[in-house]
């Protein structure tokens, strides 16, 4: 999702209301869907728009759905988490990530996975993406009852 520069190219284009309606339902839900349901594990993708270039579309978040850690999608406009600490302190470029627990990421055991949305044509940031997953999910491969009492497990990826 985050090389399509299809998606790219719907989210960072302006279009009227016939259009921006195709354009949402004809490929960027069920792109979004689609990201949503290819890992095994159940994730929930935000998209976070630094332009109203498509409708916000977003479920309210109760305990229940947030302590299932239900699949789904969401789009928001980046003015809504631009005062949040977890977003004032993102250092992303173009082709970077970051891990870290946004929100009320850690209250429920999720940890998320942030990258930009890049205007491919620009390599200008046009939002994030933001992609969240149960961290008992991520880590259900371990098997614990081989790590002795004070082990300490660490993810580390290529840049660490």
């Amino acid at each position: 999702m985050y090389e399509d520069q299809v998606l790219s190219q719907y989210l960072s284009g302006y279009y009227l209301d016939l259009e921006r309606y195709q354009i949402t339902t004809q490929y960027i839900l069920p792109r979004l869907d689609s990201a949503t349901r290819q890992p095994n594990l159940p994730i929930q993708v935000a998209l976070y728009l630094d332009s109203p270039t498509i409708g916000e579309l977003y479920y309210q978040e109760t305990e229940q759905s947030l302590q299932a850690g239900e699949r789904q999608y969401e789009i928001y406009y980046t003015s809504r988490i631009r005062n949040e600490a977890w977003y004032r302190s993102l250092r992303l470029s173009y082709d970077s990530m970051q891990w870290l627990q946004a929100g009320s990421d850690r209250k429920y055991g999720y940890i998320s996975l942030v990258r930009p949305l890049i205007d491919y044509h620009t390599l200008n940031a046009i939002g994030l993406v933001k992609i969240r997953a149960k961290l008992k999910d991520i880590f259900a491969d371990v098997d614990d009852d081989r790590l002795g009492k004070d082990t300490l497990l660490l993810a580390v990826g290529e840049d660490r």
